[in-house]
């Protein structure tokens, strides 16, 4: 079942800096079930396209930007992940939010 998405959902945004290229890609709608949030799908992403002799400082290393899945939603949680493979080799990931204080 396919099912419509709205918005930036279902989208996979990649720009190539050294080729000043922007392309978008579906998002999987198996992924979405299978990797739950930004962190998953990041993951994914990174594991299938950087491969483990890659030099983390060199263009062929990702960095990947990703939202949650409530993102765009009334209850958006205003977070994102980032993700890239560390100079350690291993993957490197934090998470970025807004904290909402109600007086």
């Amino acid at each position: 079942m396919t099912r419509k998405w709205f918005g930036w959902k279902g989208k996979i945004l990649r720009i190539d800096l050294s080729k000043k290229k922007i392309s978008y890609q579906q998002l999987p709608e198996e992924w979405c079930r299978r990797f739950i949030g930004c962190r998953g799908i990041n993951s994914k992403l990174l594991y299938d396209e950087v491969q483990r002799n890659t030099d983390p400082f060199q263009p062929e290393n990702k960095l990947i930007i990703g939202t949650g899945p409530l993102e765009g939603t009334p209850l958006g949680m205003g977070r994102i992940s980032v993700t890239t493979k560390s100079p350690r080799g291993t993957i490197a990931e934090g998470g970025l939010g807004e904290i909402l204080v109600q007086n």
